[in-house]
């Protein structure tokens, strides 16, 4: 699957070649704030947990793994949105229900551009797989800046619970949209 540029962004699918863009984004405790309490990735992580991880869930037909954000402008990588099925690390992965995540440079932040890529996404996976009924978010309860996405999204709360996982259990807020 190929996803078309948008008004100020265009996408590019993930894989190992783009580790060293990963580790730059995630050597920011700000950005990681939110994903795991500020502790910056090393090269090790990023290949022994970031990237297993990412190869277990990535299928480029069904546009679901980590593309990453170019400014047309510029030409510059300022981050990377996410597409997984819900619950996909559990026995019961939801192949109708996508989860969506961003990451993006302490510089793009406060642009919009985390809501211009997943509502790109969302839409190009919609028409791209008409099975999908629903795109949901999780994160921490004090990530004001990806709540505010969420709902320029379109996607209302629907609990505070415990979200399990591999590298970690923690409650978190859902957030979703129905198709």
């Amino acid at each position: 699957m190929n996803i078309g540029p948008s008004e100020r962004l265009s996408y590019a699918f993930m894989g190992a070649e783009d580790a060293s863009f990963m580790l730059d984004i995630d050597s920011d405790p700000l950005v990681m704030q939110f994903i795991n309490g500020g502790r910056c990735s090393t090269q090790e992580d990023i290949e022994q947990v970031i990237l297993p991880r990412l190869y277990s869930y990535r299928n480029s037909s069904r546009g679901w793994g980590m593309w990453r954000l170019i400014e047309s402008s510029s030409g510059e990588s300022i981050g990377m949105v996410l597409a997984r099925p819900m619950h996909f690390f559990s026995d019961h992965p939801d192949e109708t229900d996508i989860e969506l995540g961003w990451r993006l440079r302490r510089s793009a932040w406060g642009k919009g551009y985390a809501t211009e890529a997943a509502q790109h996404l969302m839409r190009a996976l919609q028409q791209h797989d008409p099975a999908i009924r629903a795109f949901t978010a999780i994160v921490f309860e004090a990530n004001v800046g990806s709540i505010n996405v969420m709902q320029k999204l379109g996607m209302q709360f629907v609990k505070k619970a415990v979200h399990p996982d591999p590298l970690g259990d923690h409650e978190v807020v859902f957030y979703q949209c129905q198709r």
